[in-house]
């Protein structure tokens, strides 16, 4: 008789034992989850964060190639100088203001233009000459997160909320 208590009693642990783990799995599988939509997140992020960035160098390229060969270039003010939002320039845009429409062209989908400031630097006072090394930076003020709360300024994992690319080419 004691024996069939004994494995009554064993039985009655295998029981309470099952139960406790199936939290446990609960437990382990939302920890699981949230490091990996974490992780999955963090990648995106960082993904839209080297596209934004690599267009924006592409595009002080585009401003620099331009710029080299712009007769009347002029420095443009440092923070820089807002791009306009409809590309438009006028009819016959010259100096500057051609950077700024190759720049403004070359800008894809996802990106404000109004969010968009210009520098222009390395001309000599107060135009460019041959030689000069003639530097354009292209900075986005304004970049957020998909997923502000978990990165941005304010979120878990701090990310930029400015971006810039530069690009410097010898003027001819």
């Amino acid at each position: 008789m004691s024996n069939n208590a004994d494995k009554e009693d064993f039985m009655n642990s295998q029981s309470y034992r099952r139960i406790d783990e199936k939290g446990q799995a609960l437990v382990e599988t939302a920890i699981a989850i949230f490091v990996i939509l974490l992780l999955a997140f963090g990648i995106t992020e960082f993904g839209r964060a080297m596209y934004t960035k690599n267009t924006l160098t592409n595009a002080a390229r585009t401003g620099a190639r331009q710029a080299v060969v712009t007769l009347e270039l002029t420095n443009a003010p440092d923070p820089g100088e807002e791009l306009d939002a409809s590309c438009n320039y006028g009819a016959n845009p010259s100096g500057n203001d051609l950077v700024y429409m190759a720049i403004c062209n070359s800008l894809f989908a996802g990106i404000k233009k109004d969010d968009v400031f210009v520098t222009i630097a390395g001309a000599s006072n107060p135009k460019a000459v041959t030689n000069d090394a003639i530097s354009v930076t292209v900075t986005l003020s304004t970049f957020s997160s998909v997923v502000p709360k978990l990165f941005g300024s304010g979120g878990m994992v701090p990310f930029p909320n400015s971006l810039k690319g530069e690009a410097t080419m010898r003027y001819e």
